[in-house]
């Protein structure tokens, strides 16, 4: 067994990712997967506008299939929650960690809410 995979079956509360930085992780790979179709769209467009190019090394937090089926980052954590299964045919020790929380993903998806609810309600006066 490596290191990485015994501190991932063994690891401690300290190691535990807070619920904001599960909705981060979501908004940023969406944002990702919008760059990267933009980039497979448009490339000239992109050019133009003095857009980097999207390194071929970025990678997603989240499942990949999950990220480019998601709706919003309420939508992707909800998947990951759902459809915990498609984190065992990725090696990325951010998704198994995400993944196999699934109480910290519920936390995320209220956290969210709450925070989506909050920015409504400042918008309306």
């Amino acid at each position: 067994m490596t290191e990485s995979r015994m501190l991932l079956e063994h690891g401690t509360l300290l190691m535990r990712l807070k619920a904001s930085n599960i909705f981060q992780a979501a908004e940023a790979d969406l944002k990702l997967s919008r760059r990267k179709l933009k980039w497979r769209v448009e490339p000239e467009k992109m050019r133009a506008l003095g857009e980097p190019p999207v390194s071929p090394e970025a990678r997603y937090s989240f499942a990949g299939k999950h990220v480019r089926r998601a709706k919003s980052a309420l939508h992707l954590i909800a998947l990951a929650y759902f459809d915990p299964e498609i984190a065992a045919l990725t090696d990325k020790q951010s998704t198994l960690i995400a993944y196999r929380d699934r109480a910290l993903l519920c936390e995320a998806m209220i956290e969210l809410l709450l925070r989506d609810r909050s920015e409504f309600e400042a918008r309306r006066g």
